[in-house]
């Protein structure tokens, strides 16, 4: 009984009270994939697959164990996908350098009409310099159509994308268009 509590509490990223020692704190940072097997199928067993809290962390765990395969299972198996849900699974694969995969499943997210926060937008802007033109671009576009264009953390990540393929005038644009801007906007555009 104590290892299904701890294993639905390492589910949750919490450790019970009895347990604060740093060594456990930190063993349940980047999960044995044994105890999130065991997590899984204790949210099978009562019948709590459908709870996006608990499917959102399930899939972040199997993508810390190196399972994106495993994380897409329990993506799948969600019936009311939220942004959130779709932000654990693309960020696990990119966590896991399947960029491509990822970048699918933002177009993907896209064409569910789920709208892409800006979390989505940073994430996707971030990596997709490692994917290809069409994909910068079409992070772009959808970042000013959804209105993220302008927020700080999706515009950071935008200038970096644009620098690594070499376009210094499209960087130089979006930090201009900033309404506001911090340090992480000044050494984008300086390096």
């Amino acid at each position: 009984m104590l290892m299904c509590k701890i294993t639905l509490l390492h589910l949750c990223h919490c450790a019970p009270p009895a347990f604060e020692p740093a060594s456990l704190s930190s063993a349940f940072s980047y999960p044995p994939l044994s105890f999130t097997q065991q997590a899984h199928a204790q949210v099978l067993t009562y019948g709590l697959q459908q709870n996006p809290f608990l499917a959102t962390n399930l899939i972040s765990a199997y993508d810390l164990c190196g399972n994106p395969t495993k994380s897409k299972l329990v993506f799948h198996s969600i019936e009311l996908k939220s942004v959130y849900l779709w932000n654990s699974l693309i960020n696990g694969y990119v966590r896991n350098f399947v960029y491509n995969e990822a970048f699918e499943l933002f177009e993907k997210l896209c064409n569910c009409n789920v709208l892409p926060d800006d979390y989505t937008l940073a994430t996707v802007a971030k990596f997709s310099g490692k994917v290809h033109l069409v994909a910068r671009k079409s992070v772009h576009g959808k970042s000013i159509r959804v209105g993220y264009v302008l927020h700080t953390v999706v515009a950071n990540s935008l200038m970096p994308m644009y620098c690594k393929c070499g376009n210094f005038g499209e960087c130089r644009k979006v930090f201009e268009e900033m309404a506001q801007r911090n340090v992480g906007s000044w050494n984008a555009i300086t390096a």
